[in-house]
């Protein structure tokens, strides 16, 4: 096998230096054997350091998710969270205005109307006599 020799300027063979003992191999012919075989593989360019790197393929694949994401919340999470605060307003009315009634329905009393007949008999004496005890004269 022949073999060929390239020249390096001083900062290029200090990097090639550097990266040979980070990717821990131990001679600068090995270093460019597997370097070539990466291009060779991944089809990267060299010349082109920013295209087509997995880096960029990730930051590319990054923003489709990320505008995805975005849609979504603008065309479904959003009119959802929006309907969904409308429906805990009306709720909230509903329970006050639902208070209202009970709390009216509690000082207004029980309907004499609706009790069984004894009961209401009953009912109308004592109400007469708390009446009269509290002197308010008398019942109905």
């Amino acid at each position: 096998m022949k073999y060929k020799r390239i020249a390096l300027g001083e900062a290029s063979a200090e990097q090639f230096d550097q990266l040979r003992q980070r990717c821990g191999v131990s001679t600068d012919k090995e270093l460019l054997e597997v370097m070539l075989r990466y291009f060779a593989h991944t089809q990267a360019d060299p010349t082109q350091p920013n295209e087509g790197t997995a880096a960029a393929a990730i930051k590319r694949l990054d923003d489709r998710v990320i505008g995805f994401i975005k849609e979504q919340e603008k065309r479904y999470m959003k009119p959802i969270a929006n309907e969904l605060a409308s429906l805990r307003s009306d709720h909230q009315q509903a329970v006050t205005l639902l208070r209202g009634d009970i709390t009216r329905t509690v000082q207004e009393g029980i309907q004499e109307a609706y009790l069984e007949p004894s009961y209401r008999k009953r009912y109308l004496e004592a109400k007469a006599r708390k009446a009269q005890q509290e002197g308010g004269g008398g019942g109905r």
